[in-house]
């Protein structure tokens, strides 16, 4: 017998079909989140690391907050009411750098403003001052005993639980006993490059939702 559809011209087996949203995405005229706009709306942008790894000596944000139309300035000091890391095997990505950098681009100051232009203003107005810390370039140089370690002590995640068994760096991989340490299961993650990276320095994120307390007015 044969399978409903098929052989007159309904089955849409064989057939290359057209997405439903292929020619407004060709042509242009599809709108994405990034495009919509609506009273209110609060605009935003995240200064990011330079360096691969740093220590982060000071943060200045002074000027920022006093420049027009700003409403909040976070940084990773801000975050101490909330658990702020996040990650998908290991928990070890704070939502703004603390202390340290990690990896080129690594947020480490964030601004909301009345509008775009304005945090981009206000990030530029913010001083941050970095101790360039030592990198490793290849996986051999990773897995040295001696190379530096970005996350300590640092919890798994509940998700995936196939890789629940990797076992994050701890404080005793740090220690002067660790050179007679086999290398651990998951390899150190290598900062690249001992030099600022040209990476785009700020990034852009949109809120229709979030108004600031007064409290927050204040302390930015």
């Amino acid at each position: 017998m044969n399978e409903p559809g098929r052989g007159d011209g309904r089955s849409i087996i064989g057939r290359s079909l057209e997405r439903q949203d292929a020619r407004d995405k060709v042509t242009g005229r599809a709108r994405y989140t990034v495009d919509l706009a609506v009273p209110g709306m609060i605009e935003g942008k995240v200064l990011r690391s330079p360096y691969a790894h740093a220590r982060i000596v000071s943060i200045d944000t002074s000027k920022a907050a006093r420049h027009p139309g700003v409403l909040a300035v976070l940084t990773g000091a801000d975050l101490t009411d909330i658990d702020p890391y996040f990650g998908q095997a290991v928990r070890d990505q704070p939502v703004l750098a603390i202390e340290r950098v990690r990896f080129a681009g690594e947020p480490v100051v964030a601004v909301a403003a009345v509008d775009a232009l304005s945090a981009e203003e206000a990030l530029r107005r913010v001083s941050v001052e970095y101790a360039p810390l030592p990198v490793i370039r290849t996986i051999d140089e990773a897995l040295m005993p001696t190379a530096p370690q970005l996350h300590v002590d640092r919890p798994r995640s509940t998700l995936f639980p196939d890789v629940q068994d990797i076992k994050p760096a701890t404080s005793a991989t740090t220690s002067p006993s660790a050179a007679a340490m086999p290398p651990a299961r998951l390899p150190r993650p290598i900062s690249s490059s001992t030099t600022p990276s040209p990476c785009r320095a700020f990034t852009t994120f949109r809120s229709s939702r979030w108004v600031p307390s007064p409290t927050t007015r204040a302390a930015s």
